[in-house]
Formats: structure tokens, C-alpha cells, sequence
């Protein structure tokens, strides 16, 4: 997984997948045209829970790239796409991986994070072992699946 300089490496969260009935091209495509507004949170949450970055930079999905609560931390066209971000609770990265598969291509989304402190236990608690973060993420990869 790429890190940024300097930092620790994040703790496993989950990994979900999707087979897509869709060539790699087409997937990656979904992918990056998908994540701007997929990702999206509420502008006030992201406010409310300080995240970094807090705006849209750049041209995505090239490295150094912004959209709120995430930069693109490392990019291999139509294979990895690597997204990463921070905010008063959390620090984390997400990993998104297409693979060719004999009847399309396989997405997949890695989640690493770390919640320091007690509010990061607290949000952990709230946002993963709620099952929440699951949820919209494999809603999201379902999405992305049935666009392309």
C-alpha cells in the first residue's frame, strides 16, 4: 500500500469486492468518474468533523488531486486508485483495485485507518462496528459496478 512520507501505517478495516460484468477500462472509467459524487459527504458533517482536505483541488484523479475528505495519494491508471484523508477522529486511506476476471473485472475497496483517543474509539464505534461503513461502501462498489 502506498503511505504517505513519514507516517505510520494505518490499521486493516475492512475489504469489500464486486464482480463487474465490465472490462477493466470501462470499470476504471466508473470508478473515477463515480468518486466525486459518490464519495460525497454533507458539507456540514465534513465541517462538523474537521476533514482534511475540505475542498476540491486539482485535476482528479492525478496524484496530489483533492475532492473534501480525500486526497489521491497514488494513481496507476485502469489499476489502483490510492485516496487518503484526515479529520479530528480519524486518519485513513482507501484502496481501490480492479483486477481482470474471466467474465469482466473485480473491484475492490481496502479500507486502513487509525482513531486515536477516546472520540476516535467513540466515531470508530459509530462508523464500523455499526456495520455503516460496510453498508455505504458496498453500496458505493454496487453503484460504480452498475455503471459501468
Amino acid at each position: 500500500m502506498i503511505t504517505p512520507h513519514g507516517e505510520r501505517p494505518l490499521g486493516q478495516i475492512d475489504v469489500n469486492s464486486v464482480r463487474v460484468a465490465a472490462d477493466v477500462d470501462r470499470v476504471w472509467d466508473a470508478l473515477i468518474s463515480g468518486i466525486p459524487t459518490g464519495l460525497a459527504l454533507p458539507r456540514r458533517y465534513l465541517r462538523l468533523i474537521g476533514a482534511h482536505p475540505s475542498r476540491a483541488t486539482g485535476v482528479f484523479p492525478a496524484v496530489g488531486a483533492t475532492i473534501p475528505g480525500f486526497a489521491v495519494r497514488g494513481v496507476v491508471p485502469g489499476k489502483q486508485l490510492v485516496l487518503a484523508g484526515h479529520h479530528r477522529f480519524s486518519r485513513y486511506a482507501l484502496v481501490f483495485t480492479i483486477e481482470p476476471a474471466a467474465t469482466g473485472a473485480t473491484l475492490s475497496a481496502q479500507t486502513t485507518a487509525e482513531f486515536p483517543g477516546v472520540l476516535g474509539w467513540a466515531y470508530r464505534l459509530l462508523v464500523i462496528h455499526s456495520g455503516a461503513h460496510r453498508i455505504v461502501t458496498r453500496r458505493f462498489l454496487r453503484g460504480i459496478a452498475a455503471h459501468a
